[in-house]
């Protein structure tokens, strides 16, 4: 038996390779100029395969021809976008923020803005899922590809 086969054998290796993979991603923007592009690129990249991730859960696993699912992950964005921005200037809000307290305008915690996200988005999700919770097939992907197109528009 070689060493690979060996490896893949042992009980703890796919711990291991994700713990190897995730170190590994964690030091390479480190290692990366701080104005280069393509750390943000890859960044993208990984939006997309999450993105994917969620299609082949939600089609492959479900059986739900869902084609306006990203629409919530887009709400979520925006909720986090419009909070995180410097939209407002006008108003002076500091929670759990290492922001300065004399700068102007909404400055909260990244992980509060998740949780804040989250549930905004399960929100729309309910609104959306109890008129639709019967529909199947080419309904569900009429109702869905309609949600994905009005979210962007709003």
């Amino acid at each position: 038996m070689s060493a690979i086969q060996d490896f893949r054998s042992w009980r703890h290796a796919n711990l291991v390779t994700g713990a190897v993979v995730i170190a590994i991603v964690a030091i390479f923007p480190l290692l990366r100029p701080p104005l280069d592009g393509f750390v943000d690129d890859c960044i993208l990249a990984l939006a997309y395969v999450v993105m994917a991730l969620g299609l082949n859960i939600v089609v492959g696993f479900a059986g739900l021809l869902d084609l306006g699912y990203v629409a919530f992950w887009a709400i979520g964005a925006y909720v986090m976008g419009w909070l995180a921005s410097g939209h407002f200037t006008q108003v002076n809000f500091h929670l759990l923020s290492s922001v300065d307290p004399s700068v102007p305008g909404i400055h909260v915690s990244f992980f509060l803005l998740m949780v804040v996200g989250a549930a905004f988005t399960a929100l729309w999700g309910a609104i959306l899922g109890f008129p639709t919770l019967r529909l199947r097939g080419d309904y569900l992907a009429i109702v869905t590809l309609g949600f994905g197109e009005i979210v962007p528009n709003f």
